[in-house]
């Protein structure tokens, strides 16, 4: 057996948020067939609430302290079934704000036990029948609004707050210094679609990766009785690995910065190209092919 020298020891870091990313990542080595692909994977229990959503949550509220939307002595808000919850629990507690949580008796009772333990203040809705209904999270969301109302109070929203991908943008940054000769496809846990999309934006943007590297393919796991995407339900589309349409992209990216400095008629040439890109990313957009696991 090959002796297996460790990693270097990470330095000492002066706050628990400085531990919340630059995870590892593992290889694969007895799941997968031999002669298939290498398959790795990104350990991110090793953020300390054990999920990649202490990410989310902490460029959450570290964005809305840049723009003075919370200050200290205000209450942070969010409607959340346990796992953002912990993860803003978890922040707000290092940070020193208070943070109100409105979740279900409905959802695991080890995430409302983690939330408290962490100093949230919970506001439970009770499920009638225990389970998550078709109105428990309107119910949620509309309660979290009217704490959130309060001029003490800040409401992170995180389904319609956009700070949260800068903070998952970080897991595609991380994976291309990880892996520099570029990734074939990224597989990733979708609920709203954020991380998924934000690291696999992270990883695609770029001339660097127009020009030198395949285009990644992205594999969303849904569950069955959830899936929006793969059945069609939802709105949220994928683009092939082989699409042709970002080289017009970023032809037209480069064409608009020579054509400050060269002349006007590379803006002809540039609009042209962006706009046979706005027709390749219409005519080219596609559900991802997906089976149902029952």
């Amino acid at each position: 057996m090959e002796a297996t020298m460790p990693n270097p020891v990470p330095a000492p870091v002066k706050s628990a948020l400085e531990a919340i990313g630059n995870t590892p990542v593992v290889q694969l080595q007895h799941i997968v067939p031999p002669n298939h692909a290498s398959v790795f994977v990104k350990l991110e229990y090793f953020n300390p609430t054990g999920s990649y959503k202490d990410r989310m949550a902490l460029a959450m509220i570290e964005q809305a302290e840049q723009r003075g939307t919370l200050r200290a002595g205000m209450t942070v808000v969010e409607y959340t079934g346990g796992s953002t919850g912990s993860s803003l629990a978890f922040v707000c507690a290092v940070k020193g704000y208070k943070f109100h949580v409105v979740s279900s008796d409905a959802f695991a009772p080890e995430k409302l036990k983690t939330m408290s333990a962490l100093g949230a203040q919970l506001d439970i809705i009770v499920s009638p029948s225990g389970n998550i209904t078709s109105d428990l999270i309107p119910k949620l969301i509309a309660r979290a609004k009217e704490i959130g109302a309060n001029d003490d109070c800040y409401m992170t929203d995180q389904f319609n707050n956009k700070d949260s991908l800068l903070g998952y943008e970080k897991i595609g940054e991380e994976l291309l210094h990880q892996f520099p000769q570029g990734i074939e496809a990224f597989c990733g846990g979708v609920g709203i679609g954020g991380m998924l999309l934000a690291a696999a934006l992270a990883g695609m943007v770029g001339f660097y990766v127009w020009f030198t590297q395949r285009r990644i393919g992205q594999i969303l796991p849904e569950d069955n009785l959830t899936a929006l995407i793969s059945d069609g339900a939802g709105d949220l589309g994928f683009y092939s690995p082989h699409s042709w349409w970002p080289l017009p992209v970023a032809l037209s990216m480069c064409a608009l910065t020579l054509s400050l400095i060269i002349g006007w008629w590379l803006t002809v040439i540039s609009l042209g190209a962006l706009v046979i890109s706005i027709i390749g990313m219409v005519t080219e957009y596609e559900k991802p092919v997906a089976s149902s696991a029952h």
